[in-house]
């Protein structure tokens, strides 16, 4: 066994436990402050795991037992030691009538992570940490595929796509993105290679991708293989290809290793002419301008227009369709690249299906990430990907909703160089939640699906950013409610309606959230005090939240950043946060030095910077910094994002007043 996944928990704790098929014991664990059936879910997820993996995978789980413990305060998510899995007590606990749809997601995905793990690095684990891909990419693709033979309702890949997909892209287009295999060369670069959106997001869309191209049977043969022949060994990814050929037939080595060891991915443009499709593939980066113009993927175009072609190897292929309609590529937002279609006439046509729900929801969703994509990079201006949602007046998915929301939030990011937008934002977000608030409601539906209950509080949490008069009146009358009864407030809506009364400075509303935060166990409770507490406007507020960070017995040292980033983020008390985070670096170093939240710092802060006033600032506290190891990747992106987005920003601002201006008349 590798000595990292070596593991002793001691306290006093208190389980449940049950038995798999073939007779493993599976328990979950937890302090006694927590309530004996908030165990329940997370042992069925456990059990459930253990039999569908070893079903999938054709290898049997290896001991007698599998432990997960949810610890109170744990650095880590979760961490997949062999036999006994530690949480965080929110990736572990679920709470019966008081946890979200979402919280149930979350918790199902990172036990079925972890227990993945179980072979994916445990039993068989990569040589040296330059394959980490072959632990954490297989093990975020996977517990999509577990979760979704659990609970098919849940639809997840459609969250896999919305949640991975767009991480992986939007991080995968900075200049100077690290490559999911990356060499490592000492022992303090190995926790700077945890990128989450690199070696867990984008390569478990890689293994999707691959999963898709070689199909299904071919994929499982070949891990069964594969396990078979390394158990209690050490490989490379070599060793996996090697596998998987076998099973395929095809070469998947020079398939896969373009998209591993370069980082990145191509936009590909598409021009038709009658049945003549023209088709070219170029790097695509948030900043073309340092776009690497001889790189090049094996792009698996996922057609069902094209003849005879399953990828394109060269910069450039012409090709023919069955028919004159649009040629749709990469059908289903199976591979890891961008699509754009060069013609008026061929955006028209694909938008009239998106308008008339003959393209698929993660289709949908694409479209909708390419345009942003390549409008923040310069390929078109940033009103055409506004004008563009009136295609989706009728969009009814929660996953096509979480992408037109980060749109939302893409387009407020001009309010810091223009605070006359707002308005006008708020009033087209008012327009565009119109149909689905009016469909949903705030009650939930006796068998209502899993994604309503999620696009409930999405198109809420729009509102009551745009201050629909309708949701703020009702936040503010279910918040009054819930103290007297927590029932009274759905578990989806519980942060947006704890966050209404903050933003408009209830009196007693802020100190009421922190006296239940500092009383409860409950830490999905916990987390959307943290939410609607860090959504305050006023200074004075941000500053008694940040006075709290270094009081362990208020916020858990596992939190304390999560506080702050939000705050930081918050453009209205943005400048209050920065300043602590400056003023007490040195604490946060100390603090987090040892863990992945420490190099994950200057990421966040990167995020909340939209001008050049922020860019400098920026710039002057963190450049110094770069001497630090674990820093220097972060840093230097930061720097390059940061470049890029105030570029945008400045280049379309124009353009997106002029859209609202006219939207509004």
């Amino acid at each position: 066994m590798s000595s990292y996944l070596l593991a002793f928990v001691i306290g006093e704790l208190h389980n449940k436990t049950t038995k798999t098929k073939r007779g493993t014991d599976v328990s979950v664990w937890a302090t006694i402050a927590q309530p004996a059936n908030s165990l329940d879910f997370a042992l069925d997820i456990a059990k459930k795991s253990i039999e569908f993996f070893e079903e999938y995978f054709g290898v049997d789980y290896p001991l007698p037992k599998a432990d997960h413990v949810a610890v109170p305060d744990f650095s880590s998510g979760a961490m997949e030691n062999w036999g006994l899995i530690t949480y965080r007590e929110r990736a572990l606990l679920v709470y019966p009538g008081e946890s979200a749809q979402s919280s149930q997601e979350l918790v199902a995905t990172v036990i079925t992570h972890e227990t993945s793990h179980q072979w994916f690095g445990n039993l068989v684990t990569m040589k040296w940490w330059d394959d980490l891909w072959l632990n954490e990419s297989f093990a975020n693709m996977m517990e999509y595929e577990a979760v979704n033979a659990m609970h098919p309702e849940w639809h997840i890949w459609d969250s896999f796509i919305a949640q991975e997909g767009l991480s992986a892209l939007r991080r995968d287009a900075n200049p100077g993105v690290q490559a999911i295999k990356i060499d490592v060369h000492r022992p303090n670069e190995i926790s700077t290679i945890f990128d989450p959106s690199i070696v867990y997001a984008k390569g478990g869309r890689l293994l999707y991708m691959l999963k898709s191209y070689i199909g299904e049977k071919a994929f499982r043969n070949g891990l069964r293989s594969y396990f078979t022949k390394h158990a209690y060994g050490n490989t490379t990814g070599a060793d996996l290809w090697a596998a998987l050929g076998t099973s395929s037939g095809k070469d998947i080595a020079s398939f896969m290793n373009p998209w591993l060891e370069q980082s990145g991915f191509p936009v590909v443009s598409v021009t038709q002419v009658g049945s003549t499709v023209s088709i070219k593939q170029e790097h695509f980066l948030d900043n073309p301008a340092k776009a690497d113009r001889a790189r090049l993927w094996p792009v698996p175009l996922f057609s069902e227009s094209l003849k005879g072609v399953d990828t394109l190897t060269q910069q450039h292929g012409e090709f023919t369709t069955e028919t004159a309609t649009t040629a749709l590529i990469n059908t289903g937002a199976i591979g890891h690249y961008i699509v754009h279609y060069q013609s008026d006439s061929q955006k028209k046509a694909v938008l009239d299906m998106v308008a008339n729900q003959k393209l698929g929801e993660a289709d949908r969703l694409m479209l909708l990430n390419g345009g942003s994509m390549l409008a923040r990079a310069g390929y078109e201006p940033y009103n055409n990907i506004l004008t563009m949602l009136s295609a989706y007046k009728n969009e009814a998915s929660e996953p096509v909703w979480e992408m037109i929301a980060l749109i939302v939030g893409e387009a407020r990011r001009f309010i810091d160089l223009d605070e006359s937008l707002e308005a006008s934002i708020k009033q087209l977000v008012r327009a565009i939640i119109t149909r689905q608030y009016q469909r949903l409601g705030w009650k939930e539906k006796v068998g209502e699906s899993a994604s309503d209950e999620k696009l409930r509080a999405t198109i809420i949490g729009l509102g009551a950013y745009a201050d629909e008069p309708d949701i703020i009146k009702k936040s503010l009358a279910l918040f009054k409610l819930y103290q007297k009864s927590a029932d009274a407030v759905p578990s989806e809506l519980r942060s947006i309606v704890f966050s209404v009364p903050v933003k408009k400075q209830v009196p007693g509303a802020l100190t009421y959230l922190l006296e239940l935060h500092d009383s409860t166990a409950n830490s999905d409770l916990k987390s959307d005090i943290c939410a609607a507490a860090c959504a305050t406007h006023s200074d004075t507020e941000a500053a008694l939240l940040l006075k709290r960070l270094k009081d362990p017995k208020l916020v858990k040292p596992q939190d304390a950043d999560r506080w702050l980033v939000q705050l930081i983020r918050n453009r209205y008390v943005k400048q209050v946060g920065w300043s602590w985070m400056v003023e007490n670096w040195s604490w946060l170093e100390e603090t987090y030095k040892q863990d992945n939240s420490y190099d994950m710092l200057p990421r966040y802060a990167a995020g909340a910077c939209n001008t050049q006033h922020w860019a400098k600032t920026y710039k002057k506290f963190f450049e110094p910094k770069m001497d630090q190891v674990v820093l220097k990747r972060n840093i230097a992106m930061g720097l390059e994002e940061i470049d890029s987005r105030v570029t945008w920003l400045e280049r379309d601002h124009a353009v997106v007043k002029k859209f609202l201006t006219t939207y509004i008349t």
